[in-house]
């Protein structure tokens, strides 16, 4: 039994250079095979931060415990400020893994108020079962239900140079809470390599708001990801 652990020291800096946020953690997993022997091995490690509109400096230094090597990133982040009386988006987050949470919950890392568990990811290879998941806040609630009315409209574009092809998109399923909506849908299987773009439009049947929101990616032929591996 492996077990990889590493110190993780995050600070958050406004755009006067002000702290306003620092942590450390131990992160560590556990595999049972020896990692040399795993191509391309990683690790998926999430940290939840509270902070209030604005843009930000986040910068990582990672430490790894076993042999004292240590990396450094430095990324930005922009925490939107939404107006009020109108409805609220998640990104579109796009992952190949999603799990039950089990007896975890929202302050568990990758958990979800939909109760699943949710790997964001942004490589994806020819074959990959790839899942989106979006989450809609601030719908009015129907009285008589005491749920959100929502008609959501999406769909999956594949991008070839000027032109675009809508491809089919299985429906997502939906988890109503309070005045929040959670879709979890699955692309189609066997998509080619290539660009494409989902979009999702929203309307508040109950106090006529709408939203929409888009997100590209990229799906790798597998020798092309071979290739840039090596």
């Amino acid at each position: 039994m492996y077990r990889p652990s590493v110190h993780v020291y995050g600070r958050v800096q406004s755009i006067n250079e002000d702290i306003v946020y620092e942590f450390e953690d131990i992160s560590s997993s556990v595999c049972l095979v020896d990692p040399s022997t795993i191509h391309d091995a990683s690790v998926l490690d999430q940290k939840k931060l509270p902070l209030r509109p604005g843009r930000f400096k986040l910068s990582l230094v990672v430490k790894d415990q076993a042999s004292a090597r240590a990396g450094v990133r430095e990324s930005l982040i922009h925490a939107p400020e939404y107006p009020e009386r109108t409805l609220k988006t998640s990104n579109i987050v796009l992952t190949k893994t999603v799990t039950t949470a089990g007896d975890e919950t929202v302050v568990d890392p990758f958990v979800t108020q939909a109760g699943v568990k949710v790997y964001p990811e942004d490589t994806f290879q020819q074959g990959d079962r790839i899942a989106c998941y979006l989450e809609i806040y601030g719908a009015g609630i129907d009285p008589s239900t005491h749920q959100p009315d929502i008609q959501l409209d999406y769909r999956l574009v594949q991008i070839e140079g000027r032109e675009e092809r809508v491809l089919t998109m299985r429906e997502p399923a939906v988890v109503l809470r309070d005045d929040s909506v959670f879709l979890l849908g699955f692309l189609p299987p066997g998509l080619p390599a290539g660009r494409f773009r989902i979009e999702f439009q929203a309307q508040d049947r109950i106090n006529t708001r709408s939203l929409s929101i888009a997100r590209e990616f990229a799906v790798q032929s597998r020798c092309d990801a071979r290739l840039s591996a090596e």
